[in-house]
């Protein structure tokens, strides 16, 4: 999740980049919050300075040597006839009901959805400027 730029006339800021919510799901799950932050000392008012900062939740390798994949979690729930991460017929309908939509007025433009890499921020021509 990619926040909006600082709004404002704080000089030092107006060139930082927005700050992020990461949430990674596999391989190594992590949820990490980026965030532009102040350089910490006793810098007067004129030498402020910003800089880009991670704040971690990751799981230590402990934690992990017993935690089952995503595809395992999923398989246990079947088993034991828990639907709480699967989607529902009514559910899958009204997702559809949003994109056909959009994907029918795509090829009637002649066009196809735009393409990227997986974990990117997406296309180039829908970035945040």
């Amino acid at each position: 999740v990619v926040f909006r730029r600082v709004a404002g006339g704080v000089r030092e800021v107006a060139g930082a980049a927005p700050n992020e919510l990461v949430i990674r799901v596999q391989p190594d799950e992590c949820i990490y919050w980026r965030v532009q932050n102040r350089v910490p000392g006793l810098l007067a008012e004129r030498d402020l300075k910003i800089e880009r900062r991670r704040m971690n939740l990751m799981y230590s390798p402990l934690e992990t040597s017993n935690m089952p994949d995503a595809y395992e979690r999923l398989l246990l729930e079947v088993v034991r006839g828990d639907a709480t991460n699967f989607v529902s017929v009514e559910e899958l309908d009204a997702a559809w009901a949003v994109f056909s939509p959009a994907l029918s007025a795509l090829a009637a433009a002649g066009e196809k959805p735009l393409r990227y890499d997986a974990g990117s921020a997406g296309p180039d021509t829908a970035k945040l400027r």
